[in-house]
């Protein structure tokens, strides 16, 4: 106080329930403000360590989330205009459309921050229900409960890199289909591209033909597949189950059996 008048008041340890503009939207806030201050226009500075109270739902772009209730987040206020938001360890709804579908997700944001109306974010979160896109010569379907690992960069989706995904992919080779499906440590999908590797089950018989060979993959078997950018790049086929028809001077050699050792790669079988 000064002269009569009220300059500002420094403030900590105080309990508070706060309701803040974020956009069009109001964000709920509850918890102890550890510093701050309000000046004689009565406009507040502080920032703090809080909890969201309610929902807060976010939508820009192709990113819709969902702050859940209770999470924490440290948000800074500057003369009572909301600034940012960091988010550490926040649990998070996000739906994301990518090539007319949606991807659902949900799990722990690990690093984040909400700023000027944009968010970003990284974390390894789960998806919520199958999904499937159509990218080059490969029908992928990422299954539920899988694990990927996302990143968000000013409400814009930039990668979900495969952590620990089910996949079931239905991949266009020649003119014909090779159905596999099982678990991926290593890839990453950006929203256009889709690349993975991966010790996959086969689920059809794949049969092509190499000049005088015909190689029958038989249904079950195991191989790696390696997926890049949409397309097909190789399988090895050490364990694989084949049979193989052998023309050899217009007689033909019929083979069946378990590869100790093989490769397709552009079209070639080598074994």
């Amino acid at each position: 106080v000064k002269q009569n008048a009220f300059e500002w008041a420094e403030f900590k340890g105080i309990v508070v329930d706060a309701d803040i503009k974020v956009g069009a939207q109001k964000m709920l806030l509850r918890g102890t403000l550890h510093k701050g201050k309000i000046d004689k226009n009565l406009k507040v500075d502080v920032t703090a360590e809080i909890s969201v109270r309610e929902d807060f739902l976010y939508t820009l772009g192709n990113v819709k989330a969902t702050l859940k209730k209770n999470s924490g987040i440290k948000v800074c206020i500057e003369q009572s205009v909301f600034e940012w938001a960091e988010l550490v360890s926040v649990q998070v709804l996000a739906d994301i459309t990518l090539s007319g579908k949606t991807l659902k997700l949900s799990g722990t944001v690990e690093k984040g921050r909400y700023e000027n109306d944009k968010l970003s974010f990284t974390g390894s979160i789960s998806v919520v229900e199958d999904f499937t896109v159509t990218l080059g010569v490969v029908k992928a379907t990422l299954k539920s409960k899988s694990t990927v690992k996302v990143t968000i960069q000013d409400s814009k989706f930039i990668k979900a890199e495969l952590i620990n995904v089910g996949v079931l992919a239905e991949i266009t080779i020649r003119g014909k289909k090779m159905i596999v499906e099982g678990t991926v440590k290593e890839g990453s999908y950006d929203g256009t591209n889709l690349t993975f590797e991966g010790s996959l089950t086969l689920k059809n018989t794949f049969e092509d033909s190499f000049g005088n060979v015909t190689g029958r993959f038989m249904k079950d078997a195991s191989l790696r597949v390696r997926i890049e950018n949409n397309a097909f790049k190789w399988a090895e086929l050490t364990g694989l189950v084949i049979e193989a028809d052998i023309t050899i001077k217009s007689k033909t050699l019929y083979l069946a059996g378990t590869l100790t050792k093989g490769r397709y790669e552009d079209g070639k079988l080598d074994f």
